[in-house]
């Protein structure tokens, strides 16, 4: 079970990063053009996110086998409704043993400035914003990096 939640993670976390590559795309056109929207990338938020990709695209890939029916017992052990103070990205002492590519990764994402994560998520669809969110992102049992965002202006 296990396994199967940390090939389940991997398979996000690297669909997750490649979604903010593939919004760093566009924009850098716009750079050299002049910034469309007013929010330009900083320069170091691109490298971030290549080491940070590159790493985590390393874990290897498991296909999941069917998910297993949830007890109540184990979904006590869950962190439901946990509530993240401050600001920045926090680590989750939770800490188990994992592969050298997952502590790669892990150490790849707690680098990754959260004013990055910030100005990159800004793009998203206005039905996903909130005034103030945290993205969290699991690499199975090896770490929880949790990126805080404040609100944002709504785009017209």
């Amino acid at each position: 079970m296990e396994r199967a939640e940390r090939s389940l993670t991997s398979t996000f976390l690297s669909f997750f990063l490649l979604f903010l590559f593939l919004l760093l795309v566009p924009k850098s056109e716009g750079i050299l053009n002049g910034p469309a929207s007013g929010v330009t990338p900083r320069p170091v938020c691109a490298s971030q996110y290549a080491l940070a990709n590159y790493a985590c695209s390393l874990i290897p890939y498991s296909p999941l086998p069917p998910p297993a029916p949830s007890t109540p017992s184990l979904d006590a052990h869950h962190h439901r409704g946990r509530r993240g103070h401050g600001h920045g990205h926090h680590r989750h002492h939770h800490r188990h043993q994992g592969t050298q590519e997952e502590d790669d990764c892990c150490r790849w994402l707690y680098e990754i400035d959260t004013d990055c994560v910030c100005e990159m998520l800004v793009h998203l669809p206005d039905f996903l914003s909130r005034p103030v969110h945290e993205y969290s992102l699991i690499v199975g049992d090896t770490c929880n990096v949790t990126y805080s965002c404040g609100g944002r202006v709504i785009r017209k």
